[in-house]
C-alpha cells in the first residue's frame, strides 16, 4: 500500500504467459484471476505460486477458445462470470459455478458485444458496436433489458464502469457536441 517499488508476484517465466492476457481480477480472498484466450487460471494468495485452470483448457482450437473480455467473481458463492467473445464475434454471457468443469451460457449471439460490468446485485451491464446500445442482463431472472441505444446517446462504447455511488460511467469513441 502505497509503497514506492513494486513487487513482481507473477512472473513471465511460466509457458502460459506467452498466450495474450485479456483481464485480471481478484476475488475477497485476494486469489488472483486471470484470464488468457483458451481460459482462466486462479493464482492463490498469499504466495500466489499455488495455480489451477478454473475455466477453459488448455489446448489450442477454435472451439476451445473463450477469449473473455470481461470477468467477475461472486464473492459469496466464488461463482465465476465471463464475458466471452467468440471466433464469431459474437459475444456470449457464461457462467462458471465453483468447482464445476464447465460453464453454463446465460446469454449468447450479441453481435458487437465489447464490454461488461456487474452492479452489487450482480446484474450484469454490457455494451454493443453492432446494435449500438447499453444492456442490463440478470442471471437470475434471464431478463434482458435495454437501456439506449447508441445512435442517440453513445457513439461505439468501448468500456462501462459503475462508482460507489451506483452512477454508470460509459467511454465512447467520440464526443458529440
Amino acid at each position: 500500500k502505497n509503497a514506492a517499488i513494486g513487487k513482481i508476484i507473477i512472473n513471465g517465466t511460466d509457458v502460459v504467459l506467452v498466450n495474450k492476457v485479456l483481464r485480471i481480477e481478484l476475488d475477497a480472498d485476494l486469489n488472483i484471476y486471470i484470464s488468457y484466450n483458451l481460459f482462466v487460471r486462479k493464482w492463490f494468495a498469499p504466495d500466489y505460486t499455488y495455480r489451477i485452470v478454473v475455466t477453459g483448457q488448455w489446448k489450442n482450437s477454435v472451439d476451445n477458445s473463450i477469449g473473455p473480455i470481461g470477468m467477475y467473481i461472486d464473492n459469496k458463492t466464488f461463482d465465476l462470470y465471463l464475458f466471452v467473445i467468440a471466433y464469431t464475434y459474437k459475444g456470449r454471457i457464461e457462467k462458471w459455478t465453483y468447482g464445476s468443469q464447465n460453464g453454463t451460457v446465460l446469454l449468447s449471439s450479441l453481435p458487437g458485444a465489447k464490454t461488461m460490468t456487474v452492479d452489487c446485485n450482480i446484474n450484469i451491464y454490457f455494451a454493443t458496436t453492432d446494435h449500438q446500445g447499453l444492456y442490463q442482463f440478470n442471471p437470475l431472472t434471464q431478463k434482458l433489458n435495454f437501456i439506449t441505444a447508441a445512435r442517440n446517446d453513445l457513439d461505439n462504447p468501448s468500456a462501462i464502469k459503475f462508482d460507489r455511488d451506483g452512477n454508470l460511467y460509459v467511454l465512447e469513441r467520440k464526443q458529440k457536441n
